[in-house]
């Protein structure tokens, strides 16, 4: 029975190279690689581990983030944080003087309702953050 994998040692690193370079550019999937190659996946990984700099393959980069402090409308532009806050306030008084039942609502219909009335997109964590500081939370009880 012949062993299919090729020992670490003598893969070389090019082949490793390109088969990053086929999986990252044209999206081949790596396990057709690597029987196509006839490369140890252990090998592959560490390989890249290795010699490869991977500090530019990632998707998401801290220092380019978005300025915190803002929310964006559909259109792209910035809406201040303190924009949405005051809006939160109103919401408040409004379920304070008219709602006895229910005392708060929940963050994913927060956020359907300002991308409906004022074209804003939240994310629901961030909603819920800004619920806290105003004050707009709920009594928590437990089970």
């Amino acid at each position: 029975m012949e062993n299919k994998h090729v020992d670490s040692k003598s893969t070389p690193i090019l082949d490793i190279l390109y088969i990053n370079r086929l999986h990252r550019e044209y999206g081949v999937s790596l396990s057709y690689l690597f029987e196509e190659f006839n490369v140890n996946p252990r090998t592959y990984y560490y390989k890249t581990r290795l010699f490869l700099d991977t500090s530019s393959l990632s998707k998401k980069k801290h220092s380019n983030s978005k300025t915190r402090g803002f929310c964006y409308t559909v259109n792209g532009d910035k809406v201040p944080d303190e924009f949405v806050i005051a809006e939160l306030i109103k919401i408040k008084e409004h379920l304070n003087m008219y709602v006895s039942k229910q005392k708060t609502i929940g963050s994913t219909k927060l956020c359907e309702y300002f991308r409906k009335n004022f074209g804003i997109i939240i994310n629901h964590k961030k909603m819920r953050r800004l619920k806290h500081e105003v004050g707009l939370v709920g009594k928590y009880t437990k089970h």
